[in-house]
């Protein structure tokens, strides 16, 4: 897919780009998080009192203990996350974003703001009404200066807010649909926006699909646009969600999309105010070097407009473009095969960058 970056850093600065952020930014090609979770909560299950299901969701027995299961759930999120998602959140704290919705309840994303040293607010969906009267709330409008970071499942530190077990989900639609209690400054901004952007969202699981439901994802599809990005893509999942949703799947990895967006940005913001940036031909090589996907792609359409190129690097791009294609099209019987022609033809477009520079320095 052509992402329109014109159309989308500007909505993006305007605060009609909204970013929602789910759990498997935390999962890998190897090990998903609510596994990993589900098989934590197992281990003890006796000791709690509860009854795990393999999707990390829990069901309390008769013989439970709430405050002890609560706070296995908290060291679980302090101390089992992995730290490859930090670099996505660094950038993601770079960027103009207005509101962004957070699907997990840990602080990692906000760590990631505090640590930039940037302004922003913080806060939660509470399933509970009778708790949620008593905390004081301003319920400004989040905006770039100051952007609100809206944790739609409730925070680790506040037990009662977390939305964990089957219980705790109907409570939780209780609150969205009959009481339609969704803070009114959050409201707006999702009715405001054109454009979603969806990170790390597990496709193939129920509660994605009631969260879009909570989100009117499935209501006036022609008039946002969508983009996702996963940990891994599954076909008929990825088929069902541009049905239903028009969401568009940008790429199978995260962190490259984010890159990408984060250099454009960039990009924007050093011709508006005539500061040096990055040389085109060092842009390149970090995207090239990021191996994800949108990224690399977004450089063969760079290339491809550089001007004054012979025949030779014009036909070392067709070549490296096509191996490219072959690449992302084929199922490796190991991970060592892939990963070598990954590295194959990304050295191929680091060297090709490199030819590029020497005939045309100065573009």
């Amino acid at each position: 897919m052509q992402i329109n970056w014109d159309i989308l850093l500007h909505e993006l600065e305007t605060g009609k780009c909204i970013l929602c952020i789910g759990p498997d930014v935390f999962s890998s090609d190897t090990e998903r998080l609510e596994k990993k979770l589900a098989d934590s909560l197992r281990a003890q299950s006796d000791t709690l009192g509860v009854r795990v299901y393999d999707d990390g969701w829990f069901h309390y027995l008769k013989d439970r203990d709430e405050v002890a299961t609560w706070f296995t759930i908290k060291q679980f999120y302090e101390t089992q996350l992995p730290p490859d998602p930090d670099v996505v959140f660094q950038n993601i704290a770079a960027l103009p974003f207005h509101l962004i919705l957070y699907f997990s309840p840990d602080y990692r994303l906000r760590e990631a703001f505090r640590n930039s040293g940037k302004p922003f607010e913080f806060d939660c969906l509470y399933k509970n009404p009778e708790l949620d009267k008593g905390r004081n709330k301003e319920n400004v409008l989040p905006d770039k200066a100051k952007p609100l970071l809206f944790n739609m499942v409730g925070e680790i530190e506040d037990k009662d807010s977390l939305v964990m077990t089957y219980d705790d989900l109907f409570g939780y639609l209780e609150a969205i649909f009959e009481k339609k209690r969704m803070p009114q400054n959050v409201k707006l901004k999702i009715q405001q926006a054109t454009h979603f952007i969806f990170l790390g969202m597990p496709l193939d699981k129920w509660y994605f699909h009631l969260f879009m439901r909570v989100l009117n994802m499935h209501k006036d599809t022609t008039k946002t646009k969508r983009l996702g990005a996963t940990y891994a893509l599954d076909k008929g999942n990825a088929t069902f969600c541009e049905e239903q949703y028009t969401l568009t799947f940008v790429q199978d990895k995260i962190g490259g999309f984010i890159q990408t967006m984060k250099s454009q940005w960039e990009t924007l913001q050093a011709k508006r105010t005539g500061a040096s940036t990055l040389s085109r031909y060092e842009r390149w090589r970090q995207m090239a070097a990021s191996g994800e996907d949108v990224a690399i792609r977004q450089v063969f359409k760079e290339i491809k407009e550089l001007p004054g190129r012979d025949q030779e690097t014009v036909n070392q791009q067709l070549l490296l473009e096509m191996q490219w294609n072959g690449f992302t099209s084929v199922a490796f019987e190991t991970e060592m095969s892939r990963n070598a022609m990954k590295s194959q033809v990304v050295n191929g477009i680091l060297y090709l960058i490199d030819q590029l520079e020497k005939q045309n320095p100065t573009a």
